[in-house]
Protein backbone atom coordinates (compact mmCIF):
# COMPACT_ATOMS: atom_id res chain seq x y z
CA UNK A 1 0.00 0.00 0.00
CA UNK A 2 2.52 2.29 1.18
CA UNK A 3 4.55 1.40 -2.40
CA UNK A 4 1.96 2.71 -4.26
CA UNK A 5 1.42 6.18 -2.66
CA UNK A 6 5.19 6.54 -2.92
CA UNK A 7 4.86 6.01 -6.46
CA UNK A 8 1.99 8.00 -7.18
CA UNK A 9 3.36 10.40 -5.29
CA UNK A 10 6.82 10.61 -7.27
CA UNK A 11 4.40 10.57 -10.53
CA UNK A 12 3.06 13.71 -9.78
CA UNK A 13 6.51 15.35 -8.36
CA UNK A 14 8.13 14.39 -12.65
CA UNK A 15 4.57 16.01 -13.87
CA UNK A 16 5.28 19.13 -11.76
CA UNK A 17 8.71 19.40 -12.41
CA UNK A 18 7.65 19.03 -16.17
CA UNK A 19 5.28 21.39 -15.97
CA UNK A 20 7.14 23.78 -14.49
CA UNK A 21 10.12 23.61 -16.95
CA UNK A 22 7.47 23.67 -20.22
CA UNK A 23 6.16 26.86 -18.85
CA UNK A 24 9.25 28.79 -17.51
CA UNK A 25 10.65 28.48 -21.06
CA UNK A 26 10.56 32.20 -22.93
CA UNK A 27 9.83 32.17 -26.50
CA UNK A 28 11.33 34.71 -28.64
CA UNK A 29 10.42 35.81 -32.12
CA UNK A 30 13.32 36.18 -35.21
CA UNK A 31 12.25 38.30 -38.18
CA UNK A 32 12.41 36.31 -41.50
CA UNK A 33 12.66 38.62 -44.79
CA UNK A 34 11.14 41.34 -42.52
CA UNK A 35 7.63 39.98 -43.52
CA UNK A 36 7.40 36.96 -40.99
CA UNK A 37 7.80 36.42 -37.70
CA UNK A 38 8.37 32.69 -36.67
CA UNK A 39 8.99 31.18 -33.30
CA UNK A 40 12.29 29.84 -32.66
CA UNK A 41 11.66 27.27 -30.73
CA UNK A 42 9.07 25.08 -32.29
CA UNK A 43 6.85 22.75 -30.51
CA UNK A 44 9.42 19.83 -30.31
CA UNK A 45 11.76 21.89 -28.37
CA UNK A 46 14.30 22.36 -31.52
CA UNK A 47 15.61 25.46 -32.60
CA UNK A 48 15.43 25.78 -36.37
CA UNK A 49 18.41 27.59 -38.32
CA UNK A 50 16.69 30.61 -40.32
CA UNK A 51 19.13 31.85 -43.23
CA UNK A 52 16.74 33.15 -45.05
CA UNK A 53 17.59 33.42 -48.82
CA UNK A 54 20.40 31.65 -50.42
CA UNK A 55 21.26 32.59 -54.37
CA UNK A 56 22.85 29.54 -56.39
CA UNK A 57 24.52 30.18 -59.49
CA UNK A 58 24.96 27.02 -62.38
CA UNK A 59 26.50 27.07 -65.54
CA UNK A 60 24.33 24.39 -67.74
CA UNK A 61 24.70 24.19 -71.54
CA UNK A 62 21.63 25.48 -73.34
CA UNK A 63 20.53 21.93 -74.28
CA UNK A 64 19.27 21.43 -70.64
CA UNK A 65 16.40 22.28 -68.99
CA UNK A 66 15.97 21.77 -64.96
CA UNK A 67 12.54 21.06 -65.41
CA UNK A 68 10.60 18.84 -68.24
CA UNK A 69 9.63 20.85 -71.20
CA UNK A 70 6.10 20.73 -72.91
CA UNK A 71 5.99 20.25 -76.69
CA UNK A 72 1.94 20.10 -77.79
CA UNK A 73 0.80 16.51 -75.83
CA UNK A 74 4.36 15.16 -75.17
CA UNK A 75 6.68 15.64 -72.30
CA UNK A 76 10.83 15.75 -72.59
CA UNK A 77 11.88 14.68 -69.52
CA UNK A 78 15.78 15.49 -68.59
CA UNK A 79 17.75 13.28 -66.21
CA UNK A 80 21.36 13.52 -65.05
CA UNK A 81 23.46 11.06 -64.19
CA UNK A 82 27.29 11.14 -62.89
CA UNK A 83 30.52 9.07 -64.00
CA UNK A 84 29.45 5.66 -63.55
CA UNK A 85 26.39 6.43 -64.97
CA UNK A 86 24.21 6.33 -61.87
CA UNK A 87 21.23 9.02 -61.74
CA UNK A 88 21.60 12.62 -59.78
CA UNK A 89 18.68 13.72 -57.95
CA UNK A 90 19.41 17.13 -58.10
CA UNK A 91 21.49 18.84 -59.85
CA UNK A 92 23.90 21.09 -57.57
CA UNK A 93 27.20 21.73 -59.96
CA UNK A 94 26.79 20.76 -63.68
CA UNK A 95 30.73 20.06 -63.66
CA UNK A 96 29.42 16.68 -62.37
CA UNK A 97 27.21 16.01 -64.69
CA UNK A 98 28.52 13.18 -67.60
CA UNK A 99 25.82 12.00 -69.00
CA UNK A 100 22.13 14.10 -69.95
CA UNK A 101 18.97 11.62 -70.94
CA UNK A 102 16.29 13.30 -72.37
CA UNK A 103 12.75 11.22 -72.56
CA UNK A 104 9.93 11.45 -74.51
CA UNK A 105 6.92 10.39 -72.32
CA UNK A 106 3.41 10.88 -73.79
CA UNK A 107 -0.20 8.99 -74.46
CA UNK A 108 -0.11 7.08 -77.37
CA UNK A 109 -3.72 7.02 -79.10
CA UNK A 110 -2.61 3.94 -81.53
CA UNK A 111 -2.45 1.67 -78.37
CA UNK A 112 -5.54 1.79 -76.42
CA UNK A 113 -5.22 -0.74 -72.73
CA UNK A 114 -7.81 -1.49 -70.62
CA UNK A 115 -7.65 -0.10 -67.25
CA UNK A 116 -9.23 -0.73 -63.78
CA UNK A 117 -12.71 0.17 -64.70
CA UNK A 118 -12.82 -1.40 -68.05
CA UNK A 119 -12.57 1.29 -70.42
CA UNK A 120 -10.12 1.28 -73.29
CA UNK A 121 -7.49 4.38 -72.67
CA UNK A 122 -4.22 5.14 -74.74
CA UNK A 123 -1.25 3.69 -73.41
CA UNK A 124 1.52 6.01 -71.73
CA UNK A 125 4.69 5.77 -73.31
CA UNK A 126 8.31 6.72 -72.06
CA UNK A 127 10.59 6.77 -74.92
CA UNK A 128 14.64 7.07 -74.47
CA UNK A 129 14.91 10.15 -77.08
CA UNK A 130 18.51 11.49 -76.82
CA UNK A 131 21.69 11.51 -74.64
CA UNK A 132 24.28 13.77 -74.37
CA UNK A 133 27.55 12.52 -73.49
CA UNK A 134 30.14 14.93 -72.03
CA UNK A 135 33.85 14.62 -73.27
CA UNK A 136 36.87 16.34 -71.87
CA UNK A 137 37.52 19.89 -73.28
CA UNK A 138 34.01 21.32 -73.24
CA UNK A 139 32.71 18.83 -76.17
CA UNK A 140 29.92 16.87 -75.80
CA UNK A 141 28.81 14.06 -77.99
CA UNK A 142 24.49 14.04 -78.72
CA UNK A 143 23.20 9.95 -79.36
CA UNK A 144 20.14 10.77 -81.45
CA UNK A 145 18.34 7.35 -80.92
CA UNK A 146 15.61 7.80 -83.39
CA UNK A 147 17.69 8.88 -85.98
CA UNK A 148 20.18 6.45 -85.11
CA UNK A 149 23.15 9.18 -85.71
CA UNK A 150 25.99 11.04 -83.50
CA UNK A 151 26.68 14.80 -83.60
CA UNK A 152 29.36 16.19 -81.54
CA UNK A 153 28.88 19.88 -79.64
CA UNK A 154 31.51 22.17 -78.78
CA UNK A 155 30.34 25.12 -75.38
CA UNK A 156 31.53 27.87 -74.95
CA UNK A 157 30.89 28.68 -71.09
CA UNK A 158 31.77 32.31 -71.91
CA UNK A 159 29.15 32.71 -74.25
CA UNK A 160 25.52 33.33 -71.94
CA UNK A 161 22.73 32.14 -74.45
CA UNK A 162 19.78 33.07 -71.88
CA UNK A 163 19.41 33.05 -68.06
CA UNK A 164 15.92 31.33 -66.04
CA UNK A 165 15.67 30.92 -62.18
CA UNK A 166 13.75 28.62 -60.48
CA UNK A 167 12.84 29.45 -56.38
CA UNK A 168 12.43 26.02 -54.30
CA UNK A 169 11.33 26.62 -50.68
CA UNK A 170 12.75 24.18 -48.21
CA UNK A 171 9.79 22.22 -46.60
CA UNK A 172 12.13 21.99 -42.94
CA UNK A 173 13.90 25.38 -42.78
CA UNK A 174 11.54 27.41 -44.76
CA UNK A 175 14.51 28.37 -46.31
CA UNK A 176 14.24 29.68 -50.14
CA UNK A 177 16.80 29.00 -52.36
CA UNK A 178 16.84 31.12 -55.87
CA UNK A 179 18.78 28.80 -58.46
CA UNK A 180 19.89 31.09 -61.58
CA UNK A 181 20.79 29.32 -64.73
CA UNK A 182 22.92 30.87 -66.83
CA UNK A 183 22.43 28.79 -70.15
CA UNK A 184 25.69 28.68 -72.64
CA UNK A 185 26.46 28.05 -76.48
CA UNK A 186 26.54 24.39 -77.58
CA UNK A 187 27.27 23.98 -81.12
CA UNK A 188 28.17 21.91 -84.10
CA UNK A 189 31.94 20.94 -83.74
CA UNK A 190 33.70 21.81 -87.92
Amino acid sequence: MIKKYSLFILVILLIAICIKNTSAQKKTTIPLNKKYNIDEIDTFGRRPIKNGNKFIYLYVPEFYSPIPRIKQDTLYEYKCFNKIDSPILFVDNFDSVWYLSIYKNYYDPNHLIINRDGNQVPQYVSKFAYRYENEKNNKWNKVDIQNNSNIKLLTNKNRIVHIDTQSITDPLTEDLYMYIYKYYKAQVAK
